[in-house]
């Protein structure tokens, strides 16, 4: 599943995102048959980093979750420098799933919400896209790197 952060409410604003992905592997007996549950499977948390327009009144207008470039969430976590978010990809897979493990992510953000005006490129334009003036909005400052950490579930009889 892929979730869209909400954008800050007000300059300076902190908040620390903490986000679990539970795997699990069980199994059942019903009847005689023994049924194998497998969970495990990848979230992405879309944190809205920056939009630009040519004017500060069109940045209302622009989707702080805009790829910009047509590539699918999902490929390639982070950001590759045109869209308008930041992917975080918190995945389990089957062999955690086999050991229960748990993915824990923490993460701090300060809002900026601050408006630049900037240099920018006009996408609608073919020929001479580069050197506009427009105007830029930031978003959700990250501080430091994710922080990923694994813990199994597991008891031991």
């Amino acid at each position: 599943d892929s979730f869209n952060f909400p954008p800050g409410a007000y300059p300076g604003q902190q908040v620390t995102v903490m986000f679990d992905n539970y795997s699990l592997q069980a199994g059942f007996l019903e009847n005689l048959n023994l049924f194998e549950v497998l969970w495990y499977g990848s979230i992405r948390l879309n944190i809205p980093l920056m939009r630009t327009a040519a004017d500060v009144t069109g940045l209302d207008l622009v989707d702080w979750y805009d790829t910009n470039d047509g590539v699918a969430i999902g490929q390639n976590a982070g950001n590759n420098g045109k869209r308008n978010f930041y992917e975080i990809l918190n995945n389990t897979g089957s062999t955690d799933a086999s050991l229960n493990i748990t993915n824990s992510i923490a993460i701090t953000l300060i809002w900026d919400g601050g408006v630049q005006r900037t240099w920018s490129e006009d996408s609608d334009i073919v020929a001479d896209t580069d050197n506009i003036r427009g105007y830029t909005q930031y978003g959700w400052r990250i501080v430091g790197d994710p922080l990923s950490v694994k813990s199994s579930r597991r008891v031991n009889p």
